[in-house]
């Protein structure tokens, strides 16, 4: 309890402190515009960078936003990324700076725009400046760019489905790179679903559960390339063969609407299977022609095997594996099977039952597959992501409440981990985000090696979740994303050494932030 009182006190201290004290312009951040473009560094530099306030010693103070230089502006802040390079539009530093309600969203009606008072608002000159730069890619004063383009640039993708837009985001720096507008006709909200890295990496696909499209992108530069009409469907997830030729994707909707939708991705040709009862995740295996269904209302799901048939014209039946032996395949919501997973080696699968709050593990086998154990976890466990190099399986329990992995009163629903490796649960460390919310009703997840880090994306579309730091410039309330560091199973968080506190790194992304992908 004294540890809940002092969090309240610091969090009362903060909000105080961060209003800024606008007193004189620092000199000492001034020099050469530090790294700005000079129209835009003039401003910057003295109606934001200005003593008690975004400044390199204030800015823990205030919101951990550091403007003194072009590099320090792209270390985001505690809520994420201020400017999102060529989005004016979802580049929250537009918000607090803009009183002009002909320039898009501002903060004025509930008395929150910078500089604070009793400074003068920026002109509708200067909020017209800074848009327009961001909108053109944020450029330093040579005219480079924070993220150029490379082959080796490891990112996070992430598909907000009440917007039509990915967000892009660099592993390393975990700031938003660029928002990209996804979907076939801009006058209707096509909700994507799932994003999919090809085989090799140079692609990302993405399906939508309002939309008759499969798109496809360049991971290079996040560019448009081409797209299929797949007919209207509620498709909600695609995988792609070993050699990135093929895709399947699930039409989730109830017999005789449900089906499997096959497309040749060097032709682009589609052909179905049906009739299917409300299909959701699948599971391509690298080492088998044999592709895995989720049946989610339901008992069961399928099992397609194309080793007589390499075209994938489905000229047999799948089998239908129940999540209990013996068992009669049913209709009836029972376990619900929402997505499967392999271990590395494909020797057995998970399947995440978000009826019965568990995952259950199955042996594989060509001829029969057989279930060897079930892990209990969280309320509602959706996604599921591996983690090789530390023999994890990670688990997105959406709606959790009762957990041991659960702050109460903080948050709703959690993360489980699971080392398959040694067939055991390994707890989350919460020790260091002892009163800070970290997830909030989170779906999709994402594991990059690399960095050691998985990504976790909280839709938060609860109102009795944490509320959103700004408006999501395209409507609906913003969910987030945060971090954990595989190496200790916390939460990723940053110290302020002011107040000897700690914040967990939070993302705040659009509305509705449903599927996560590594590339």
């Amino acid at each position: 309890m004294k540890k809940f009182y002092r969090f309240i006190f610091i969090l009362t201290a903060l909000s105080y402190l961060q209003s800024c004290r606008y007193d004189k312009l620092d000199v000492a951040t001034t020099s050469g515009l530090a790294g700005y473009p000079d129209d835009v560094g003039k401003i910057v530099l003295t109606r934001c960078a200005v003593s008690g306030c975004h400044t390199a010693n204030d800015y823990q103070l205030a919101s951990g936003l550091d403007l003194s230089s072009w590099n320090a502006m792209f270390r985001g802040a505690r809520n994420g990324s201020p400017v999102v390079p060529f989005a004016a539009k979802y580049s929250f530093l537009c918000y607090f700076i803009n009183s002009y309600s002909d320039l898009g969203v501002t903060n004025i009606s509930i008395g929150n725009t910078m500089p604070p008072a009793p400074a003068a608002v920026l002109s509708h000159d200067d909020v017209q400046k800074i848009q327009t730069w961001i909108n053109t890619g944020a450029p330093d004063k040579d005219g480079n760019f924070k993220f150029p383009d490379s082959p080796a640039r490891k990112k996070i993708y992430v598909a907000n489905s009440g917007c039509d837009e990915v967000a892009v985001i660099d592993a390393a720096s975990r700031q938003i790179m660029r928002y990209v507008s996804v979907g076939h006709d801009a006058s209707v909200t096509e909700q994507p679903h799932q994003i999919r890295i090809s085989p090799d990496g140079n692609f990302w696909y993405v399906v939508f559960r309002n939309g008759p499209f499969l798109q496809k992108y360049s991971t290079l530069d996040d560019s448009f390339i081409s797209e299929v009409n797949i007919g209207f469907g509620s498709w909600n997830s695609v995988v792609i063969t070993p050699d990135g030729n093929h895709a399947f994707i699930t039409d989730f909707n109830p017999a005789p609407q449900g089906r499997l939708a096959h497309v040749n991705l060097q032709t682009m040709t589609v052909n179905y299977y049906s009739p299917m009862d409300s299909p959701h995740g699948a599971y391509f295996m690298q080492t088998q022609n044999v592709l895995y269904v989720t049946a989610q209302l339901g008992n069961f799901i399928y099992k397609f095997d194309f080793s007589t048939d390499p075209n994938y014209t489905f000229l047999d039946n799948p089998a239908k594996i129940t999540m209990q032996p013996g068992a009669l395949v049913t209709t009836n919501s029972s376990f619900d099977p929402h997505e499967v997973i392999f271990t590395p080696d494909e020797s057995k699968y998970f399947v995440t039952c978000q009826k019965s709050n568990e995952v259950r593990i199955f042996k594989f086998n060509a001829v029969n597959d057989t279930l060897i154990d079930s892990i209990a976890v969280g309320g509602f466990p959706q996604e599921m992501v591996l983690a090789p190099a530390h023999h994890y399986l990670l688990i997105t329990c959406q709606e959790d409440s009762t957990s041991s992995q659960v702050q109460p009163g903080l948050e709703k629903g959690s993360v489980f981990v699971y080392n398959y490796q040694l067939g055991q649960l390994v707890p989350i460390n919460n020790t260091n985000t002892l009163g800070l919310t970290r997830v909030y009703q989170p779906h999709g997840i994402a594991v990059d090696e690399t960095s050691g880090m998985a990504f976790v994306a909280s839709l938060n579309y609860s109102t009795t979740g944490p509320a959103p730091h700004h408006p999501g410039g395209c409507g609906g309330r913003n969910g987030f994303l945060t971090a954990i560091d595989l190496n200790t199973l916390e939460y990723v968080n940053f110290f302020v050494p002011d107040l000897l506190f700690t914040y967990v790194y939070k993302s705040e992304l659009l509305s509705f932030p449903y599927s996560v992908m590594a590339k």
